[in-house]
């Protein structure tokens, strides 16, 4: 599922509605709770507010049971939004699509 988004706040809230589908009750405070973010936080990287730094990315990565490439691919997703480097936007572009199968 991971690999059908090239923005990390879009693949959070694909997360947030399928887990809401699966419990109405479900909600981004509780999502904000299982990943360790605050909820406001949370809501802003949803609306592209705000970004996850590297290490938040990482680890809200790995709390969301991501492992191996797709861990990569989502790190890659934080650090494209936050560089303004363009250089480096066009590497992180082409890491991703060697990433996604």
């Amino acid at each position: 599922m991971i690999y059908d988004y090239s923005n990390y706040s879009k693949y959070l809230m694909a997360v947030l509605k399928e887990r809401q589908t699966s419990n109405p009750a479900y909600s981004l405070r509780a999502m904000a709770r299982d990943i360790e973010v605050s909820a406001t936080t949370l809501s802003d990287v949803i609306n592209g507010k705000k970004n996850f730094s590297e290490q938040t990315g990482h680890e809200v990565a790995l709390k969301l049971k991501l492992s191996g490439r797709k861990v990569k691919y989502f790190n890659t997703l934080v650090q494209l939004e936050t560089t303004k480097n363009e250089d480096l936007k066009l590497h992180l572009l082409s890491q991703l699509k060697v990433l996604n199968p």
